[in-house]
């Protein structure tokens, strides 16, 4: 199998090639021969679509631009023949579970009201209580605070992350086609695939039980000896042992929307043991936030040589 080496730009920080103070597209063609030299022969682009940056700018107000304080389509199109030029392909980010509030389709929702096709391409959602004083559930938006927000109108929208970008609904057919119209326009331009973020939460189960009902946890851990069922959750553990790696993977159906966590997640620790002198791991990890347990794969992996002693000599 042929080494690749892939590396992930954030174009808003990368290389200013203007001298505004900001990082921008044209920067980034500046830097495509560096690049070359390192051996890299794919860039990931993180969102460089227009954005308020209310979550560094994965709330996307256009999906089929360029933000202009980063450049242009123009200097896309350049970026992306300079890149292709020095054999490096070109990875941009996708952003499917929500939109910026800015975004079109957002505001359209809220001029149309409740029950309107216009408000079903997002998950909004009545209120508990005799007048809706309480939102559907007790859910925790991963930024902190209720993940639910609430509109002049009173219905409340869903939103996993920081309240500006609201989840959409992905049995919506609007959303389908909105995105494959993304996914084509920068096909279009040049683009050799995609990333797409928050991919394991785009299919939210709202319905099999009432959302009042439903666990407030977006993710739990099954623990790796131990296989555990409860209602709306059933867990499978399994460990191997795979050319001297102990491997153990868990699959955890969760009742939880979590975008970021999914209805179905799959966790893995696996350590590898040292060949030569070399030391490597790699590891999925839960980490604790607040009241929520957020799951984040470390897809990292670890490849030094063992540490060196150095003697230092007191001077004199």
């Amino acid at each position: 199998m042929e080494a690749s080496c892939r590396l992930q730009v954030y174009p808003r920080s990368f290389k200013d090639a203007n001298g505004d103070g900001l990082s921008d597209i044209a920067g980034v063609t500046e830097k495509i021969p560096y690049l070359k030299t390192l051996g890299v022969d794919a860039i990931w682009l993180s969102p460089f679509y227009p954005s308020d940056l209310a979550d560094g700018g994965y709330d996307v107000i256009d999906y089929r631009n360029v933000d202009p304080r980063l450049g242009t389509m123009d200097d896309f199109d350049a970026m992306v023949a300079a890149a292709h030029e020095a054999g490096i392909k070109v990875i941009v980010d996708i952003v499917p579970n929500y939109t910026a509030d800015k975004h079109v389709f957002f505001q359209e929702a809220l001029a149309a009201g409740p029950g309107s096709p216009e408000r079903d391409r997002y998950i909004f959602r009545d209120g508990r209580g005799e007048h809706g004083e309480l939102p559907p559930n007790d859910w925790i938006s991963l930024f902190g605070g209720p993940a639910w927000e609430q509109v002049p109108d009173g219905q409340r929208y869903l939103h996993i992350f920081a309240k500006q970008p609201p989840d959409v609904n992905w049995n919506n057919p609007d959303i389908h086609e909105e995105f494959k119209k993304t996914l084509r326009f920068w096909s279009d331009h040049g683009t050799d695939g995609f990333r797409i973020d928050v991919a394991h939460g785009l299919a939210k189960d709202l319905e099999s039980t009432p959302l009042d009902q439903m666990d407030r946890w977006p993710c739990s851990m099954a623990s790796a000896t131990t296989s555990r069922a409860r209602s709306g959750t059933a867990a499978k553990c399994t460990t191997s042992t795979v050319n001297g790696a102990r491997c153990s993977t868990s699959t955890t159906r969760l009742d939880s929307p979590s975008a970021r966590h999914g209805s179905c997640r799959s966790a893995s620790i696996c350590m590898r043991a040292p060949t030569s002198s070399v030391r490597c791991s790699t590891s999925s990890s839960p980490k604790r936030t607040g009241m929520w347990t957020r799951c984040v794969r470390q897809s990292s992996s670890v490849c030094a040589p063992p540490r060196r002693r150095t003697i230092r000599r007191r001077r004199g």
